[in-house]
């Protein structure tokens, strides 16, 4: 179990949910800083890279990384490279690690403007930088008028491509796309307090134990589902006809927009490749509106446990009303109990 503090930002976390990436080390917290700081100019337009294609020529092959063709592709685009920036930032490329790079190329995706550049190999890994963090925030950064993709090809040759429509990390349906929009322009009450859930305890899915957890603990908090349910009326967006992708960007899209007090419920299990852990928890870590993030735990005795660094710390609540005939403070073992 983990407790991180940022300024106003304190949260609860299991360290087996939150991925230790969450965790801005110094390094990286010094090119975010400058990210932030530096003048459009100094970041856009932006170029980005990824992949490898294995190059023919005639019965010989030899394997081609995007990155080692980034100085002849971007002669004549001269733009910036997330490198680049990490220079400028007196920052060596050897103190970063792994998750430093997911961080700092998530946040240089957000903060870029205008035409981006893509160069990408035949061969992508699903888990690389650039599908899992930097082409999910491009495609959520309302300042990026169009991404250029170019591509390696077999025979050695750099292509522009049109496969940008093709890369399901950079493909926004129209759907999603008039979500997103109700959500920027929905009124607060609307979305917050906000409430994530993911995972399960043995075969109890979040899932199905959210609306009774939030009702019995009184958060009366909006859940993404519901919010598209709701508005459908308005943006004609049926939520039932949303693809998994959709779900992703407009997921990861309500994280930015919710402010305040946050609610999540957590399964003992919890998918790293999941939504909450890919999507929302990443984005409301960065996200400066929201104060607080209250974690709870689906028990194996089907209890709901808050989370905390100290359980002995955890006060009952303070109204009467509060407490409902299905649930208790149970001081002896430091929980919240509900009788499902």
């Amino acid at each position: 179990m983990k407790f991180i503090s940022f300024a106003s930002l304190s949260i609860s976390v299991i360290s087996l949910v939150l991925p230790a990436a969450l965790a801005v080390s110094h390094n990286a917290q010094k090119v975010i800083n400058y990210i932030d700081d530096a003048e459009p100019t100094d970041l856009s337009p932006a170029c980005f890279w990824s992949g490898k294609t294995k190059v023919y020529y005639g019965n010989h092959s030899v394997i081609v990384k995007a990155e080692a063709s980034l100085d002849d592709w971007r002669k004549d685009i001269k733009c910036h490279l997330i490198t680049e920036v990490v220079s400028k930032a007196k920052v060596k490329d050897s103190d970063l690690t792994l998750a430093d790079w997911k961080d700092i190329s998530r946040r240089f995706a957000g903060a870029v403007s205008g035409q981006v550049y893509v160069l990408l190999g035949k061969e992508i890994r699903k888990d690389s930088v650039w599908l899992k963090d930097e082409a999910p925030a491009l495609k959520a950064n309302k300042e990026v008028t169009g991404i250029e993709v170019w591509e390696i090809d077999t025979d050695g040759k750099i292509k522009k491509t049109s496969k940008v429509q093709d890369q399901a990390a950079l493909d926004v349906s129209d759907k999603a796309k008039i979500v997103i929009n109700y959500l920027h322009s929905a009124k607060p009450d609307l979305l917050n307090p906000a409430c994530f859930y993911s995972g399960r305890t043995g075969g109890r899915k979040a899932l199905d134990y959210v609306h009774h957890w939030a009702g019995i603990l009184g958060f009366n908090c909006h859940l993404i589902f519901n919010i598209v349910e709701t508005a459908q009326a308005r943006t004609g967006v049926d939520p039932n006809s949303l693809g998994h992708d959709d779900w992703k960007v407009i997921s990861r899209e309500f994280a930015r927009v919710v402010s305040g007090q946050v609610y999540v419920l957590l399964g003992k299990e919890v998918r790293q490749d999941s939504v909450w852990v890919e999507d929302e928890a990443p984005t409301l870590m960065e996200n400066e509106d929201v104060l607080n993030i209250e974690v709870w735990e689906i028990q194996a005795d089907w209890r709901y446990k808050k989370m905390t660094e100290d359980l002995q710390k955890i006060t009952g609540p303070q109204d009467e009303g509060y407490i409902q005939s299905r649930i208790g403070w149970d001081r002896r073992q430091g929980q919240y109990v509900a009788h499902l």
